[in-house]
């Protein structure tokens, strides 16, 4: 009786939890920051992506950049419309800190990413390296959605870059 009970107490906790994690399967989320979505606070993106190493806030107040910073390389940038609530325009990371969608980040192999998701080879180099570019089943292409998530990947197809509207 114990054990169906804990059972029982466990499953639901499981479940409430796979609710949470939920996102809307047509669009792109970082670390559950919606992509061209409207009022993001400055905290909600501390929260979401942690405290960048810079912060930077152009002359006109126009756009404002979370830069993350290895040895003095540039490993992560987010780059939002500052004009009134921040709006994700832009972003670009080579670490796994950050994920897309909950489903795949840097260093996991392309496979991980969904299959009713289109993914396109864009370039293959030399060495095997190569750029696919993907986007969720539904996506809207509209002028504000007019390039899809760019994924790099390495010979043996695991990927090394996640990147949207920059050559980050």
């Amino acid at each position: 009786m114990i054990f169906f009970l804990l059972m029982l107490v466990s499953s639901s906790a499981y479940s409430q939890l796979q609710q949470v994690a939920l996102l809307d399967p047509d669009k792109i989320y970082v670390n559950g920051l919606e992509m061209y979505r409207f009022s993001y606070s400055h905290q909600e993106v501390i929260d979401a992506l942690g405290t960048p190493d810079k912060y930077y806030l152009n002359d006109e107040g126009y756009y404002c950049y979370y830069w993350y910073d290895e040895e003095g390389k540039i490993i992560a940038n987010f780059e939002f419309d500052a004009t009134d609530d921040r709006y994700f325009a832009f972003f670009g990371f080579k670490i796994p800190e950050f994920s897309i969608n909950n489903l795949f980040t840097v260093g996991d192999h392309i496979s991980k990413i969904p299959s009713s998701w289109k993914k396109e080879l864009r370039r293959k180099w030399d060495d095997g390296s190569r750029i696919y570019y993907c986007s969720p089943a539904n996506w809207v292409n509209t002028y504000e959605r007019q390039s899809p998530l760019k994924v790099y990947c390495d010979e043996r197809g695991f990927i090394t870059k996640l990147a949207m509207h920059t050559g980050f």
